[in-house]
């Protein structure tokens, strides 16, 4: 490969970088300890992704959390950008998979 297509290919890895890190607003409600957050977590982790992180431990979150969702089933995601939110791991796991895997 030569010089210019390794260059291109970078340049592409570092957008996607600032698109998955600085442009795309995530929010994670979740309580920590609870495993069905971690594996959120964890997925966003390993797509490099970062998540504004609401803990429902915090003072005021569990009640913005029922007026946001209707609920106080966690973990919740927020994808501000796609307007999506959705409750349950694996579905949130999916979503982030077919977003931006």
């Amino acid at each position: 490969m030569g010089k210019s297509a390794t260059s291109i290919r970078a340049l592409v890895e570092y957008h996607k970088g600032i698109s998955r890190n600085h442009l795309t607003m995530l929010t994670l409600y979740y309580e920590p300890g609870c495993p069905y957050c971690q594996k959120v977590l964890d997925a966003g982790e390993e797509l490099g992704l970062t998540f504004n992180k609401r803990s429902v431990d915090d003072f005021g979150v569990n009640d913005e959390l029922i007026a946001r969702g209707g609920s106080q089933k966690v973990p919740y995601l927020i994808d501000d950008e796609d307007h999506v939110e959705m409750y349950e791991s694996d579905a949130i796991v999916k979503y982030l998979h077919e977003r931006f895997g």
